[in-house]
C-alpha cells in the first residue's frame, strides 16, 4: 500500500490513472493491472483509463463486458478466479487468475472498475482486496474530478461562444446599417434611371447595376440572421401541418414554379417544441434548393417519418440531384456554394437553427438516390 500511494501521492489527471495500474502490478506482484471506465448508462462496455501488461503501457484498450470476468465487477460484485480463468472465459487466453473491484460514483453507480491479472494462480487475501477498495475509491474521486472539470470547460467553452457570437451579432448589425443607408440611395437612384429613352447599352448596364444591389441586400440580411444568436420562441408545433403549410407556401413562389413536391407523413408522433418561424424557414430553405436543382420533369420529395429509435422525427427532402463527395462537408460551412449568385450562408443558418432545437442535419449524395438532406428533431412527449 506504501508503494502504491507514494507512486500517485503527487499525480492528478491521467498520469495518475497510468501510475496507479503500474505501481499496483509491481505491489501485488501481477502481469496485468488495469482501471477502466463505464462508456454508457446501461455498462456493456468499459474503456481502460490505463492498462499495463508486464510493466508496459497499453493504449486504446475498450471492450465489451459480456464473457469476460469484468462484467460481475461493474454488476457491483467483487470478483475473484485464483486459477482456471482461461477455462472459465476463454477470451482470457494464457492467463489463470483474477481480483476486480467495482469503482463508485458519487451518486451510488458503478462508473468503472480496478482489476489485477496474473499468468499464476494467486490466493485470495483480505489485504488484496481492501488494497484494491481503497484505490478504486481514490480513482472513482479523481474520475469524477476529471468529469466535472471536463464539464465546467464545456460550460465555459459555451459560454465564451455566445459571447462571441453576440459580439458577431453586434458588428454585423452596425454594418449592415452603414451599408444598407447608402445602397438604399444607389437602390434609389438606378430605380429613377430606367427610362425608355435609354440606349440598349445602358439599359443593360442599369438592369445588371439593379441585380447586384439587390442581391447585396439579401447578402446583408443573411449574414445579419446569420451573425444574430438564435433565440427561440417555443411552441407545441404539429410538424405535419408546418410542412404542409410550408409546402403550401412555397408552390406559389417561382423558385417551385412547375416543379412537384410530393409529400407524405408516416410518423405515428407529429408534435415537437420549437420556433414555428425557425422552422418554417428551414423547410423553405431545404424545399426551395431541392426545387433548384430539380428539373420540370423531375420531382421533390418531402417526407415525415419516425425516428430510427422512436425517439425523434426525421424530415427527409430528396431530389435527383448529385453534389461532389468533396463538396459533402463544406456545405454548412459559411460563404460556402455550389450555385452561381448564391450566398453561401442558407445552409450555414439551417444548421443554426436546428442545432438550437438539438436536432441534427444530415447531407447524403448518392448516384441512384440523389441528393437527401435529414433533419431530425426531438419528440414532445407530452
Amino acid at each position: 500500500m506504501r508503494e502504491v500511494a507514494q507512486g500517485t501521492a503527487a499525480v492528478v489527471g491521467d498520469s495518475f490513472f497510468q501510475e496507479l495500474v503500474l505501481h499496483l502490478s509491481r505491489a501485488m506482484n501481477v502481469r496485468i493491472a488495469f482501471v477502466t471506465e463505464c462508456l454508457s448508462k446501461e455498462q456493456k462496455r468499459v474503456r481502460a483509463l490505463a492498462f499495463v501488461n508486464s510493466g508496459q503501457a497499453i493504449d486504446g484498450v475498450e471492450y465489451e463486458l459480456d464473457g469476460t470476468p469484468c462484467k460481475g465487477v461493474i454488476e457491483g460484485n467483487i470478483c475473484f478466479y485464483s486459477d482456471l480463468l482461461e477455462t472459465l472465459f476463454p477470451s482470457e487466453k494464457d492467463l489463470a487468475s483474477y481480483l476486480g473491484v467495482p469503482m463508485y460514483g458519487a451518486d451510488g453507480t458503478v462508473v468503472g472498475h480496478l482489476a489485477v491479472v496474473d499468468d499464476r494462480p494467486m490466493q485470495k487475501s483480505a489485504d488484496d482486496v481492501a488494497l484494491l477498495q481503497i484505490f478504486a475509491i481514490r480513482a472513482s474521486a479523481e474520475l469524477e474530478r476529471q468529469r466535472a472539470q471536463l464539464e465546467t470547460e464545456r460550460a465555459q467553452r459555451k459560454l465564451a461562444e455566445r459571447e462571441r457570437l453576440a459580439s458577431i451579432g453586434e458588428f454585423a448589425s452596425m454594418i449592415t446599417h452603414e451599408i444598407r443607408s447608402p445602397l438604399s440611395t444607389i437602390a434609389m437612384a438606378l430605380d429613377y434611371l430606367q427610362d425608355d429613352h435609354l440606349t440598349e447599352g445602358a439599359a443593360k448596364r442599369i438592369r445588371l447595376a439593379t441585380t447586384e444591389s439587390e442581391r447585396l441586400q439579401s447578402l446583408l440580411s443573411e449574414i445579419l440572421l446569420f451573425a444574430k444568436p438564435h433565440e427561440l420562441h417555443r411552441e407545441h408545433l404539429n410538424l405535419d401541418q408546418l410542412i404542409g403549410d410550408t409546402i403550401d407556401r412555397l408552390i406559389q413562389l417561382p423558385v417551385a414554379e412547375r416543379r412537384r413536391i410530393d409529400y407524405r407523413c408516416t410518423a405515428d408522433n407529429h408534435t415537437t417544441i420549437g420556433d414555428r418561424d425557425k422552422l418554417t424557414q428551414v423547410f423553405i430553405n431545404l424545399m426551395s434548393n431541392a426545387c433548384q436543382a430539380t428539373r420540370e420533369d423531375q420531382r421533390v420529395t418531402v417526407e415525415l417519418s419516425d425516428g430510427p429509435k422512436q425517439d425523434g422525427m426525421r424530415i427527409q427532402v430528396r431530389n435527383p440531384g448529385m453534389i461532389p463527395e468533396p463538396d459533402l462537408g463544406k456545405l454548412t460551412d459559411p460563404f460556402f456554394t455550389t450555385k452561381s449568385g448564391g450566398t453561401g450562408l442558407g445552409l450555414a443558418i439551417v444548421k443554426r437553427i436546428v442545432d438550437a432545437h438539438r436536432g441534427q442535419l444530415l447531407i447524403q449524395s448518392d448516384p441512384q438516390q440523389g441528393v437527401t438532406v435529414v433533419v431530425t428533431l426531438p419528440v414532445s412527449k407530452s
